[in-house]
């Protein structure tokens, strides 16, 4: 179990090593709002790589202990590249933060995220690797 841990943790760590960017391997972004709760919008951000066609979708959450951050500092740039290089498409989320926001809201804001990003049209997700992903999720 030990060395499966290490292994796994050492292939991490060298996979996880920064890239440099080009100016051709920058990603597009584009800015969406997921949903609105009391007027205020709660936003994702879709990043795709070169090429067109469907892909498989990475659902990015923001870190910051629930309450701070946001999706726009997220993931970062020499991840992003690797991601997108790959063929994935990621949706960089935000959700209200607490203490503003108890748990439970934010909670669903991500399952709504989640949601959205499975039943949006112009995301250009495979269905292969959506079908799968649902099949982990339930």
């Amino acid at each position: 179990m030990e060395q499966t841990r290490r292994r796994f943790l050492t292939g991490a760590t060298a996979t996880a090593l920064p890239l440099p960017l080009t100016a051709q391997a920058q990603p597009e972004r584009e800015t969406w709002t997921y949903k609105t709760v009391g007027g205020l919008d709660i936003k994702a951000d879709i990043i795709r790589g070169a090429g067109a066609g469907p892909r498989p979708a990475i659902l990015y959450i923001h870190g910051g202990g629930l309450m701070m951050a946001s999706r726009t500092g997220m993931p970062p740039k020499w991840e992003l590249q690797r991601f997108t290089q790959a063929g994935f498409t990621v949706v960089s989320i935000d959700y209200r933060l607490a203490p503003a926001t108890k748990l439970p809201a934010i909670v669903e804001d991500v399952q709504d995220a989640y949601a959205w990003m499975r039943t949006t049209p112009d995301l250009d997700r495979s269905e292969e690797h959506t079908s799968e992903l649902q099949s982990h999720h339930d």
